[in-house]
């Protein structure tokens, strides 16, 4: 799972202008969004870039190895074994919580 389309979303930039700063077709941002088709390591570093905006410290591998995070988006701290407490305290440095918010 990646975090390309919340990130997006909550950045406020639609698929056509993530499709332009990566120069290729809104259909093949669309593809590679919904990890259809990957992303090139060079668009990678493109999103990157964009989403540094907003958040400083997103590392590629934040941005697209993502896997915890929806999971755990309610449940208590306090609950979790250790292995999953080091997650949830990822998700919330990174700021995933704020994206998972409604």
């Amino acid at each position: 799972m990646q975090m390309v389309k919340p990130m997006r979303k909550f950045m406020g930039i639609t698929q056509s202008d993530m499709a332009k700063k990566l120069n290729i077709s809104r259909q093949s941002y669309y593809l590679k969004e919904n990890e259809k088709t990957p992303f090139t390591d060079k668009e990678k570093k493109v999103i990157k870039k964009t989403f540094n905006v907003a958040f400083p410290n997103a590392t590629i591998d934040d941005i697209f190895l993502v896997q915890m995070c929806r999971k755990l988006k309610f449940i208590e701290l306090t609950i979790l074994p250790p292995r999953l407490r080091k997650e949830t305290e990822w998700c919330r440095r990174v700021g995933w919580a704020t994206l998972f918010k409604k």
